[in-house]
């Protein structure tokens, strides 16, 4: 399904609330942004959304702006920083960019249609009645497959129908986009689209961004800020990764979805806050009620209709015209040619397990474009190393039936390892078992006394 498009989403970086909202105010409706107090949640957020840019005003809860700007460089290089500040750092290098704090309201804008190559058309490409123009749109009914056209067929009625919508899906394929769908092809589309990372929100700062907090109402609470809730008053407040959210915090939340209401830090008097909540959980969430981690009630809440997206191994058949799609996006962004892909490209494409869904298949083509030198791609344009694809497709022959399932279980699971490099979170999406369930193999196999087995003939 769809992703988190790089080209509209962005992570503002403040420990100041009251930065979020002139920023927002600045950027208006254009980008879909994604706000952390500190720079773990920041860190976090780069690794699991790759958003296009990183907006840092002032220090964070954790880390003064020198040493954010430095780990942000350390650890997503290729990713622009926009530093907004009351004077520039000493020096920038070419993926950096200064804001005056004073001259955000204009200038700030400015600065982000330039990185993102939006232009003039940003805005115009927000309007509600042009979302079937918007390219990070038409990603969501490309294809053919009838899982896909039945999902966004039930997402166009909810889109008419004030009600809660749960999304379920794994990472990479596109949560957030198809909730800012709903949100744009419903009646509250004039109203306003926030969202929040809920596991990016320190817990003891969980009420003040989400209900907003009054000026000296705790230390640091210098201006009375709005929370999320109210900003989103009319509209949709998107809540990703849901399932991230505490126990002991989940009745504030269940709370405020219940009463339409929510009460400020330090406020003597609830405020009413008509909100649409899509929420979204990459997490089985019934069966984290059934363990006790989730509550029941406020899942309820939540699933009114639950959306469950569709992981890109289950719908190979659209990968030629999503890679079409990403190759003629991207070309035109590169200033390159439109490069054919042959069949044989194209079959190893729909072998891969995809573990990152849509997003790695973006990410993917994006790469194939930049190394490949010919008017064609290959397979090995789009991976960093041919053991990916082998792991795909494994060479266990058998000429006899003497080996245990165990054994050949485990030879498998040893040759996902090696294909790729020892990444532990990506052999265990591409075994389809949970990294907790991979760990304890690869213990179980280590306190064995054979060896592991290294063919099978």
């Amino acid at each position: 399904m769809i992703l988190d498009s790089p080209s509209s989403l962005l992570v503002v970086a403040s420990a100041n609330p009251s930065a979020w909202r002139r920023i927002k105010e600045a950027l208006g409706d254009s980008f879909a942004i994604s706000y952390s107090v500190d720079l773990t949640g920041t860190l976090d957020v780069l690794e699991r959304h790759q958003p296009a840019l990183v907006v840092l005003c002032g220090a964070l809860l954790d880390a003064d702006p020198a040493r954010a700007r430095s780990e942000i460089r350390q650890r997503a290089p290729g990713i622009h920083l926009v530093v907004v500040g009351s004077e520039a750092p000493p020096s920038l290098d070419e993926r950096e960019s200064y804001v005056d704090e004073n001259k955000v309201s204009g200038s700030l804008l400015n600065v982000v249609r330039e990185i993102l190559g939006h232009g003039t058309t940003a805005r115009r490409r927000a309007r509600p009645g042009a979302i079937s123009d918007n390219p990070v749109y038409r990603k969501m009914v490309i294809g053919d497959n009838p899982e896909v056209r039945r999902l966004m067929d039930l997402a166009g009625r909810l889109a008419s129908v004030d009600v809660n919508v749960l999304i379920n899906g794994e990472s990479g394929t596109g949560k957030e986009i198809l909730a800012r769908w709903i949100h744009c092809s419903s009646p509250r589309a004039p109203g306003p689209f926030e969202t929040v990372d809920l596991p990016s929100i320190p817990d003891h700062l969980f009420e003040s961004i989400l209900f907003g907090h009054e000026r000296g109402s705790f230390t640091g609470a210098v201006a009375s800020n709005e929370g999320k809730f109210q900003r989103a008053d009319a509209g949709t407040l998107f809540l990703d990764e849901v399932s991230s959210l505490k126990l002991e915090l989940q009745p504030k939340l269940l709370r405020a979805i219940q009463e339409k209401e929510v009460e400020c830090v330090g406020a003597k008097r609830p405020v009413s806050c008509d909100v649409r909540i899509i929420a979204a959980t990459n997490q089985d969430l019934e069966a984290a009620v059934t363990r006790g981690e989730f509550r029941s009630d406020l899942y309820y809440r939540l699933n009114t209709v639950p959306l469950n997206l569709v992981p890109l191994r289950r719908r190979r058949e659209d990968i030629p015209a999503l890679v079409a799609f990403f190759a003629e996006t991207y070309a035109e962004r590169f200033n390159c040619r439109v490069p054919d892909l042959p069949a044989a490209a194209c079959e190893a494409l729909q072998r891969h397990r995809w573990p990152g869904n849509i997003r790695e298949l973006e990410n993917r083509v994006q790469r194939a474009l930049l190394v490949s030198r010919a008017d064609r791609l290959e397979a090995a344009d789009f991976f960093d190393s041919p053991q990916i694809l082998e792991a795909d497709q494994p060479d266990i022959r058998f000429n006899n039936c003497s080996h245990s399932l165990a054994s050949v279980e485990q030879l498998y699971i040893s040759r996902v390892i090696e294909a790729t490099g020892g990444n532990q979170t990506q052999a265990a999406q591409i075994l389809q078992i949970s990294r907790k369930t991979l760990r304890n193999k690869l213990q179980s196999y280590s306190s064995q006394d054979h060896l592991v087995l290294r063919s099978v003939s």
